[in-house]
């Protein structure tokens, strides 16, 4: 007798092979389906980070300057613009022009001159509006131990003018512009707050 008639015919190898491949499918499936879930996990998941809001445009600020000149130091708000004046002229030690671009175009011009008697009565700008008292109304104001001296025009021009004098110097602090404009009323206040003679 033949071994071979005795354990009978082969196995065929075919449905080993089939078993393989099938193995290599299935795993290569599970990889894919794992791979998409991580991915869709991924993209579905909240994002980290901060979100921003839109900036507001911020009103301007009107923080403190400050001016060193030859002779004096004052502050000044950002809110005004600095910007040339004249050409000193005889007399003149220094000069300093403003303007406030936010509003309906008023400037700020200070000068400060010799006085070389030392007394305000002898300044040709204070007696000229001194002897229309029609025109000009004085209101005397004490600021950090000075005595300033404040002219306003009362013809509709909004004109005032601060006299500050100082030994032989004299400042005078001219306002020009808009009637009613409480904010060059402020920002006036504000430099003879802070003005100091050096």
């Amino acid at each position: 007798m033949d071994n071979s008639e005795a354990h009978g015919p082969d196995p065929p190898v075919a449905p080993q092979r089939h078993g393989v491949k099938l193995l290599f499918i299935a795993m290569a499936a599970l990889l894919l389906l794992g791979t998409g879930v991580f991915f869709v996990r991924t993209i579905n998941k909240p994002a980290t980070g901060t979100i921003g809001t839109p900036e507001t445009p911020q009103p301007p600020s009107n923080a403190p300057i400050t001016v060193i000149g030859k002779t004096v130091t004052f502050q000044y708000s950002s809110l005004l613009q600095r910007v040339t004046p004249d050409k000193l002229t005889t007399g003149d030690v220094e000069k300093f022009l403003f303007i406030e671009p936010q509003s309906t175009g008023w400037t700020l011009a200070i000068r400060v001159k010799n006085l070389p008697s030392g007394s305000l009565a002898n300044d040709g700008d204070y007696n000229l509006r001194k002897q229309n008292p029609q025109q000009y109304t004085e209101e005397k104001q004490t600021i950090n131990s000075m005595t300033i001296s404040i002219m306003s025009d009362q013809s509709g021009t909004h004109n005032k003018v601060a006299f500050i004098p100082h030994g032989t110097l004299l400042a005078e602090l001219a306002l020009s512009g808009s009637p009613g404009d409480a904010t060059s009323q402020q920002l006036f206040n504000d430099i003879l707050q802070s003005w100091r003679w050096r």
